[in-house]
């Protein structure tokens, strides 16, 4: 039986899809906001450790692209934000990436799916957070590069689930690569040891640095 995550989340949206249901009995504390303009009083009044949007039941990509101008603007660290959509192709990603959510999921999610993402993405309370200053010449593309990362690291946990090591290996050895490009030393050095991991078949390992690299993509952000 999982342990109850106890995480405060936003659910953003049109939940008849049954998100609630999914969450109850998971320990979490759920606040609901059924249009943009309650989610983002709901977000620049509140404190939570994540956020859940289904931008097909309200414009969820605004919101969040409203919210993260207002973390910018205020220093406020950042609260880590996944929306939930219908579609769930390569151009739909490559949207969420650019509004600055940390994670895209298939909606409807089934409780599995719901609560390993409540796990990977959530904010602990706390977290100090990290700030990279990258290269003058990457610095617009940087955002990008960090927020791949972070759409990537599901499902490399999902892969692990399945013993499905070549996924992590590409994965990680794409971030090996870019990283430190992009300023992000810890990075390539956290992508070099999870390929070499996957490349052993190693799983305790592979789930320490996967934790590891958990941790830091919640907490990084660009100075």
């Amino acid at each position: 039986m999982r342990i109850p995550l106890n995480a405060r989340i936003l659910l953003a949206g049109d939940f008849r899809s049954g998100v609630q249901e999914c969450l109850a009995g998971s320990g979490c504390e759920l606040t609901v906001a059924n249009d943009g303009a309650a989610a983002f009083e709901a977000l620049t009044h509140g404190s939570f450790n994540l956020v859940v949007v289904d931008v097909d039941g309200l414009d969820g990509y605004e919101v969040a692209r409203r919210f993260r101008e207002w973390e910018r603007s205020t220093g406020r660290p950042r609260t880590p934000v996944v929306t939930l959509s219908a579609d769930v192709s390569p151009e739909e990603i490559d949207r969420a990436v650019r509004t600055g959510t940390d994670g895209h999921l298939a909606n409807p999610a089934g409780p599995e799916i719901l609560l390993e993402a409540i796990a990977v993405y959530q904010r602990a309370d706390g977290a100090a957070s990290i700030s990279v200053q990258p290269p003058d010449f990457v610095r617009e593309l940087a955002p990008e590069f960090l927020q791949r990362q972070r759409q990537g690291l599901f499902a490399v946990v999902m892969a692990l689930k399945k013993l499905d090591f070549e996924p992590i290996q590409v994965f990680a050895h794409n971030m090996k690569g870019c990283g430190r490009s992009f300023g992000f030393d810890r990075l390539t050095e956290m992508g070099r040891e999870l390929e070499h991991a996957a490349k052993e078949r190693d799983v305790a390992t592979l789930r320490r640095h996967l934790d590891e690299l958990r941790e830091y993509l919640v907490t990084v952000d660009i100075a």
